[in-house]
């Protein structure tokens, strides 16, 4: 078994939600979801929120590569797929997915495509503001939780289609994420955001990298977050950082170097 085999296969094991390992062929779809929190976060203001979805395709398919960068001097081979091949018949387990900041989820189709090809459904995102294809936005940065609600939109336009719906096994679901999308993840699975603590803990830690600009928004400092979030507009949608983005009937997580962690809330555990 390669390494790169292993860690897969330990990836399935600990979402838990993947059927038997199989080397199938693999499908790769495109929707378009709109929502308001989309154009609050997007540097247009468009309600638009991108889907892609990778699973496991029928047949002899012909794939093609996954590549990043120019058409021709591609930067990174993401993977293979076939462009909106038909589904493997049946319902297949659904793996939601989130990306890091200033990533996408082409990006992440290295993993995206390992667990198609495994048997399972993947279903990603470009989150608004913080994504590779768009600029960087305060907003996007600032309002995390709002990672949360983009899979719950994704999940829900993809069981809604007529094409992707039927061959959803959502009684099997489990949600993944990659850094920043590793926090979207356990927000989704129900962990709390607390502004007020990350704000306490970098006043204390400065040199934290997660109190650190990112490379890809060098200009969104800690203190130009927090007077950010001193605005009227930003500290309106503030208040409801806290609340429940739990989706409903996610059963496992798998988390990647998870991002932001001193933003969520802490609780006593029970002895």
């Amino acid at each position: 078994m390669t390494a790169r085999t292993f860690l897969i296969a330990l990836a399935a094991a600990s979402l838990g939600v993947c059927t038997l390992a199989r080397a199938g062929a693999v499908g790769e779809t495109h929707r378009v979801a709109h929502t308001p929190s989309a154009a609050l976060r997007d540097a247009q203001h468009r309600s638009e929120l991108r889907i892609t979805v990778w699973y496991p395709a029928a047949g002899d398919v012909a794939e093609a590569p996954l590549q990043i960068g120019p058409p021709g001097h591609p930067l990174f081979d993401a993977g293979r797929a076939a462009a909106d091949a038909p589904f493997a018949p049946g319902r297949h387990p659904v793996i939601l997915f989130s990306h890091g900041f200033g990533g996408s989820a082409r990006i992440m189709a290295w993993f995206g495509t390992a667990l198609a090809r495994a048997g399972d459904v993947v279903i990603a995102v470009d989150h608004p503001g913080t994504n590779a294809r768009d600029p960087i936005t305060m907003a996007g940065s600032l309002l995390v939780w709002d990672r949360a609600v983009d899979l719950r939109v994704a999940l829900d336009t993809a069981r809604d289609d007529a094409l992707i719906g039927p061959h959803l096994d959502t009684q099997r679901l489990g949600v993944a994420g990659f850094s920043m999308g590793g926090f979207a993840a356990l927000v989704s699975a129900g962990a709390r955001v607390d502004l007020d603590h990350i704000i306490r803990f970098c006043q204390s830690h400065a040199a934290d990298a997660t109190c650190a600009a990112q490379a890809e928004a060098p200009d969104q400092t800690m203190a130009a977050r927090e007077q950010a979030l001193k605005a009227p507009a930003m500290a309106a949608l503030a208040k409801h950082a806290g609340d429940d983005y739990a989706i409903p009937g996610i059963r496992a997580v798998f988390v990647m170097a998870p991002g932001g962690i001193e933003a969520l809330r802490r609780t006593a555990c029970a002895r």
